[in-house]
């Protein structure tokens, strides 16, 4: 919790940083990648995260990472300050916080979105569309495939679920059936 507090934080800071919209998809990529490549590079993390190395040195190391992959400025600031705080492990955590921030400034939502068999490219937009309408956002749809819930669709957008598979219908009409014979 104390984490995710922090890592809101560091995302807001970015966010406030970049006051035009069309800089807020490359610096989420930009972080994104960075935070991929700490995560893969077996070296890049220890070396960066161990506070045994100067900070000088560390510093160097990040900057010069940085400058080879044109990395935006207020990014390369939220990573730098991120290294000087010993925070640099909090990176993901920041990743999705900004990713949030940044959904909510450019008014869209992810939607995860469960179905019996895989979706047509007819069904998805219709899926698409339907959500888009119920939440007044554009929606970036991200579907998987369960075969237990027999058919229908289940969406999730953030904490709200919309339960529209046949597996809830049955249990929604059993308990009605259960109520009436208890009544």
């Amino acid at each position: 919790m104390k984490n995710r507090l922090a890592a809101d934080r560091y995302a807001g800071a970015l966010s406030a940083a970049l006051a035009d919209n069309a800089a807020l998809e490359p610096a989420l990529k930009a972080l994104a990648d960075f935070s991929k490549t700490l995560t893969e590079n077996r070296e890049l993390a220890p070396t960066l995260e161990n506070p045994a190395i100067d900070i000088g040195a560390r510093e160097a190391v990040l900057t010069e990472v940085l400058r080879s992959a044109e990395v935006p400025e207020a990014v390369q600031q939220v990573l730098m300050l991120l290294l000087q705080r010993g925070r640099m492990a909090m990176l993901p955590e920041v990743v999705e916080a900004f990713s949030t921030r940044v959904d909510t400034r450019l008014d869209r939502a992810t939607a995860h979105v469960t179905t019996a068999r895989p979706l047509t490219p007819e069904h998805e937009a219709l899926v698409r569309e339907s959500l888009a309408q119920y939440t007044g956002k554009t929606i970036h749809l991200v579907a998987t495939v369960d075969p237990d819930i027999i058919g229908g669709v289940r969406a999730r957008i953030g904490d709200k679920v919309i339960d529209g598979t046949l597996r809830a219908r049955l249990r929604h009409l059993r308990d009605e059936l259960i109520a009436e014979e208890i009544a």
